[in-house]
């Protein structure tokens, strides 16, 4: 697991306003790598502050957590993606190794000496939001698996009552000033 200290490390240390938008949505949306790729600006609802994921074992709404929504608007006025928010050059969208090098390189940076990944990113997010209480249920929902058995690799004692959570992002003392 990664810490929150080491994910607002990460964070600072981010290269552009498009490396920190992928750690921002992996670790602050608990989405997979895979639908992170295939995520396209359509899915995004900006009105709402959710993501719709197509792709996983079934569609599912992630709110957008508030803390990203500023960079996210910065980042589709600078990169202007045209159907994917993360794209290369060409306007393709980016490749998983393009992404795992991103989030290793912003990590050696801040001097993190996890091995970082998507799936790291993902499984703290899940272990973030067990440990404030949010329902093990919710936590299925958020991160689109279809049984809570899954869940008890992350923490076999989450508490058991519903609260609609914000994303970790929103929790605690992270700190996410705005890259320039």
């Amino acid at each position: 697991m990664i810490s929150q200290a080491e994910i607002e490390a990460m964070l600072l240390c981010a290269n552009s306003l498009k490396q920190r938008c992928i750690i921002l949505f992996l670790y602050g949306t608990g989405i997979r790598l895979k639908e992170l790729i295939e995520l396209k600006i359509d899915d995004i609802d900006f009105k709402k502050q959710e993501l719709h994921i197509q792709s996983g074992s079934y569609p599912r709404s992630v709110p957008i957590p508030k803390k990203a929504i500023n960079d996210l608007i910065r980042y589709c006025q600078t990169y202007l993606p045209k159907k994917y928010l993360f794209e290369n050059q060409k306007h393709e969208r980016c490749s998983a190794r393009s992404i795992q090098k991103s989030i290793k390189a912003a990590a050696a940076k801040a001097g993190v000496r996890k091995e970082v990944s998507p799936r790291l990113l993902r499984y703290s997010f899940a272990i973030h939001l067990l440990r404030y209480g949010i329902s093990p249920q919710y936590v299925k929902q958020l991160l689109g698996i279809t049984s809570l058995n899954s869940l008890f690799c992350y923490n076999p004692y989450a508490p058991s009552n519903f609260v609609r959570p914000p994303s970790p992002l929103d929790i605690e003392t992270i700190e996410v000033n705005s890259h320039n």
